[in-house]
């Protein structure tokens, strides 16, 4: 819609209820939508405060676009001037090893149409997980390939327009040059990403593919449920995820926070960077939500949620029995291009260039 559609859109729909406002803190400080895209005054850190998680508009009586207004803010200000990028460094590094040959890795077998895409802070911190898991695929998609890469959210995120696209464009080449039609994501991240930028393509969270695998984890303890903001919308997969849990013993404990009113770790649209006291913030609303250990299914979400709460991933309770808050690192970088190496001489097919 653009920058000045969603404005007017916004301009003439919000009834100015005041929900978005009671559930963030960013518009607790900033006002109410109407009064932002009636504004003609605007300051270019405005919108990198924004954590993008869409909150507001789950709770929006008129399922306004309030984030894609802050998007394309930021769209605005990064083509005006992309110094504002500065204050991004350490995210856009991340990025940028991500996407780089010392840690990227394409391995397809010959007749492959399906992939798996484990983004980046998955293997970061679990690459034992990822191997477990890579095995179980063979035998369930048996010429699956695999395809370790940055899905360039960090970018997309941050307004870097025509250099996410053109990055985005080089991902959806291989893809088409190797024939590859399904991917299959353990990031939701990756998944909203490639979902989105992908046209043509299946991209899938991982759970489906598993509900045939019995893992029986039964255990007494119960656990907290954490959800991604970036998949509050996507009622199947909340569904897989629950569903798989139950199906293999692991007690799971709704949270008021849940589902499409699912919080913000702290890292959402790279927002801390800006406004690091909102991170802290979402952390303990968080932190009062829960009263036991808990489990997510986002590599990001245990980073970030164990410092308030024991916090273990779903697959590596799955897949190793395991619920430590493995945690980022420096020492990831080292691990992900151990990864790699192990990829390419344990993967089966052919590496793709």
């Amino acid at each position: 819609m653009g920058l000045a559609g969603l404005k007017r859109s916004i301009s003439e729909r919000c009834v100015s209820c005041r929900k978005c406002v009671k559930e963030c803190m960013f518009l607790q400080d900033t006002g109410i939508p109407k009064e932002i895209a009636d504004s003609s005054a605007f300051d270019a850190k405005l919108a990198f405060r924004c954590s993008l998680c869409r909150l507001c508009e789950a709770v929006c009586p008129k399922e306004l676009k309030i984030s894609d207004m802050f998007l394309e803010f930021r769209r605005l200000v990064v083509r005006e001037d992309s110094d504002i990028l500065k204050h991004f460094k350490p995210l856009l590094t991340y990025e940028s090893f991500g996407a780089s040959k010392y840690a990227k890795i394409y391995k397809l077998p010959k007749g492959c149409d399906t992939v798996l895409f484990p983004g980046c802070e998955f293997p970061h911190t679990r690459a034992t997980s990822l191997k477990k898991l890579y095995s179980i695929l063979q035998k369930v998609i048996p010429d699956i390939g695999i395809a370790m890469d940055c899905c360039l959210k960090p970018s997309f995120d941050l307004g870097r327009e025509e250099f996410f696209h053109q990055k985005i464009s080089a991902i959806r080449e291989r893809f088409a040059k190797y024939g590859i039609k399904n991917i299959i994501t353990l990031c939701p991240s990756c998944y909203v990403t490639l979902k989105g930028n992908l046209p043509g393509m299946s991209v899938t969270m991982i759970y489906d593919k598993l509900m045939d695998t019995d893992f029986n984890r039964r255990t007494d303890k119960e656990y907290h449920l954490i959800d991604p903001c970036k998949l509050r919308f996507e009622d199947d997969i909340l569904l897989s995820v629950r569903k798989i849990a139950k199906k293999n013993g692991v007690q799971l404990k709704e949270l008021k926070y849940s589902r499409d009113k699912a919080l913000c770790c702290g890292e959402g649209g790279g927002a801390l960077f800006i406004a690091p006291r909102y991170k802290e913030g979402w952390l303990k609303k968080r932190g009062a939500d829960v009263s036991a250990d808990t489990i997510a299914y986002c590599a990001g979400c245990v980073n970030n949620l164990g410092t308030v709460a024991p916090t273990g991933h779903l697959l590596d309770l799955l897949l190793t029995g395991d619920t430590h808050s493995a945690r980022h690192s420096v020492f990831g970088y080292i691990k992900r291009m151990l990864l790699r190496l192990w990829i390419r001489r344990n993967a089966t097919g052919e590496e793709a260039l």
